[in-house]
């Protein structure tokens, strides 16, 4: 079980799919690699709206053979990377406007 979350990168299997079906889509040469530019649209079909430079220094992270273009799990590594850079944000930002620490927001009038 332990082996199937890591292969997974801890997504569910229906993330992991979609994830591979965005892959597939920007893959059209049928290589099995995306470079950054194909890449970069697949991530936008998943819904990131990442700048160049976090795409850069995520990318630099994930492209463990250093070719400058990703496979299926150097994409879903990504992917995971970025979700979390993003719950990151949300959580900062939360607390930043969570007046008394109680773990709630309330509308501004």
């Amino acid at each position: 079980l332990l082996m199937l979350y890591r292969s997974r990168e801890g997504m569910r299997n229906k993330e992991v799919q979609e994830i591979y079906s965005a892959f597939d889509r920007q893959d059209k040469d049928g290589s099995g690699e995306l470079p950054a530019l194909e890449a970069s649209a697949a991530l936008r079909d998943l819904g990131f709206q990442a700048g160049f430079e976090v795409m850069q220094s995520v990318l630099s992270k994930v492209d463990v053979d250093d070719t400058g273009a990703l496979d299926q799990v150097e994409f879903r590594k990504m992917v995971r990377m970025l979700e979390e850079r993003d719950r990151t944000m949300f959580k900062e930002a939360f607390l930043e406007k969570d007046e008394g620490q109680q773990q709630v927001l309330r509308e501004s009038v």
